[in-house]
């Protein structure tokens, strides 16, 4: 039966659906065990339903029912499965593919998972919707993303909103090798886009 090649004979009995009385009739026949082979089996298979396939959580498809109680287990969602490496090599095919994720996933979210979401990512910085949403059209510079959100090009603003973001992997530098390159630049990661979906936003 394991290796799908056996066929039916005297212990051995396939019906597909449910027949309570031709199951049951069966049964009886296995009970009285002429030969003492001691009883049989009787396979039942049941047709799957046409939408079945669709019925199912499938990869990247968000649960409704998502409870986060603390900051920490919403970042530990957002980055599971995450791959830095793979976020900077073929960055463009990695795009298309999340962004095709991020349509199906963000007409599922729920109002709760969203307000739950909203809530806890305060706790890192205040702009973290609007920063993440930002990036999420392209690379910008440090600069730009604190110009987006009304505040000064200082250190002290990027090391409160841009570091705590860098630091749990929902934004990256677009120049990792060299962090303070002139030409730096920021762009959203997987786990940030993970964020976006939870938020209800592509």
């Amino acid at each position: 039966m394991i290796k799908g090649n056996t066929i039916e004979w005297e212990r051995i009995e396939f019906k597909e659906g449910w027949n309570p009385e031709d199951t049951i009739h069966t049964m009886c026949a296995f009970a009285n065990d002429f030969h003492n082979w001691g009883g049989g089996y009787i396979i039942t298979t049941i047709p799957a339903h046409e939408l079945a396939d669709k019925s199912f959580a499938k990869p990247n498809v968000l649960d409704n029912n998502l409870i986060f109680n603390s900051l920490e287990d919403l970042i530990r969602y957002a980055n599971q499965g995450s791959n830095q490496a793979n976020d900077q090599v073929n960055d463009q095919v990695s795009n298309q593919v999340s962004n095709q994720v991020s349509n199906q996933v963000s007409a599922q979210v729920s109002v709760q998972v969203s307000a739950q979401v909203n809530r806890l990512i305060k706790g890192l910085t205040p702009y973290v919707r609007d920063i993440l949403i930002f990036l999420n059209e392209k690379a910008y510079s440090k600069g730009e993303i604190l110009k987006q959100i009304d505040l000064s090009n200082q250190s002290k603003n990027k090391k409160r909103h841009l570091d705590p973001l860098l630091e749990i992997g929902w934004i990256n530098y677009t120049i990792p090798e060299n962090p303070k390159d002139r030409n730096q630049t920021y762009k959203i990661t997987e786990s940030g886009k993970r964020i976006l979906s939870l938020l209800g936003k592509e």
